[in-house]
């Protein structure tokens, strides 16, 4: 998938939704539903995504699947929070932070907690941005990924730097 680009992986995956439907296999539904969003998201194909992430939602909530609904809510507030509807976003970060804390999963709480910064950081709310940056930030470190929390500081960083709060931002 990645050799063919976004399109190639969009349209196989809409061939495996079809195969999916005609299974009756809801772990299968579930699983090409959200993969055909998640690739629509990473196109920037927002509006799409969030019929494919919903179905998927729906499924995994069938299955009681509660970490991919979870996934699937945190896809489905990037998307809302993209095509700058910032209550639904919230609302559904809100459903994810829900979902991860019953879970546990930490890996995902990092990248929720980060990406509800730059929500708030996108709405005006600076000081809570840097919070969540830091939270995010922290929860990386914990978990020995230094990819997100490189991302994590910068933002940390950006955000400190725009407020006015010098010695935070160099450290």
């Amino acid at each position: 998938l990645s050799q063919g680009g976004s399109d190639a992986a969009e349209a196989l995956l809409r061939q495996v939704v079809t195969t999916a439907s005609e299974l009756h296999d809801p772990n299968l539904q579930a699983l090409a539903n959200g993969s055909l969003g998640y690739v629509l998201l990473t196109a920037s194909k927002y509006d799409e995504a969030l019929v494919w992430l919903e179905r998927a939602r729906e499924f995994h909530s069938r299955l009681g699947a509660n970490r991919s609904m979870s996934r699937d809510a945190l896809n489905m507030a990037y998307c809302y929070h993209r095509l700058g509807n910032y209550d639904r976003a919230r609302t559904y970060y809100e459903q994810a932070r829900s979902g991860f804390a019953k879970t546990g999963d930490q890996y995902d709480e990092q990248i929720l907690t980060g990406d509800t910064g730059l929500l708030l950081e996108d709405t005006g709310n600076l000081r809570d941005a840097a919070a969540a940056y830091q939270k995010a930030y922290e929860i990386a470190r914990q978990l020995k990924n230094d990819a997100w929390a490189s991302r994590w500081a910068s933002d940390l960083a950006a955000v400190t730097a725009e407020v006015g709060d010098w010695d935070s931002a160099e450290q």
